[in-house]
């Protein structure tokens, strides 16, 4: 189950760029296999430059190892990471992956104006954005992205102390908004009664 939840997260990255599906489209029918102790995933590459789920019948041809922490810190785009990465197979296919792993990006922006609407969804990723200038927890964020769409999006069923933990962070998620709306409300209105004032 959880190969299918990962191909469908990397299809969704995927759907979004060309590029990316073109770059894996030389690779149809080929098996990348990914451990992450204590997690496995094998996933088969379509003749779209998508991914499938695939079984334990068909040939490997790239093994990628690596740790949770490593994958961190991939993700929060430490590419530097790279080097505690473990490979083993095709290196024309290792390329390829590393290729669009490195460079592939979530549009969390156009995702959120689906659920919240194209203003709200602009000043949330604005947010965002200024967090993670500032140095704060960006993997945090995108954890409770990932998880809203795996529970929106994929109709999975979490446990329901996840589901719980879910809800309880996207409340605070809602309550920062809400704040953060009000300060710029705030903000907006402080600087149009200078104007006002140099007149």
């Amino acid at each position: 189950m959880m190969t299918r939840q990962v191909a469908a997260a990397v299809n969704h990255m995927l759907a979004q760029a060309q590029w990316a599906r073109d770059t894996l489209h030389p690779f149809s029918g080929k098996v990348v296999r990914v451990e992450m102790a204590p997690a496995t995933v094998r996933l088969a590459i379509t003749a779209t430059g998508e991914v499938t789920a695939a079984g334990t019948e068909t040939e490997t041809a790239l093994t990628v190892r690596l740790s949770p922490l490593t994958a961190a810190r991939l993700a929060g785009g430490d590419l530097s990471a790279r080097s505690d990465v473990d490979t083993e197979g095709d290196d024309a296919l290792a390329r390829a992956v590393w290729h669009v792993a490195s460079n592939l990006r979530w549009d969390a922006e156009e995702d959120l104006s689906r659920l919240v609407g194209d203003i709200a969804a602009h000043r949330i990723a604005g947010a965002a954005r200024s967090a993670k200038a500032a140095g704060s927890d960006a993997l945090a964020r995108t954890g409770v992205a990932i998880a809203e769409y795996v529970t929106e999006e994929a109709h999975l069923s979490p446990p329901a102390a996840e589901l719980e933990d879910f809800l309880h962070r996207v409340d605070e998620l809602r309550d920062d908004v809400d704040r953060l709306e009000s300060r710029i409300a705030r903000l907006e209105r402080g600087a149009g009664g200078q104007a006002d004032d140099g007149q």
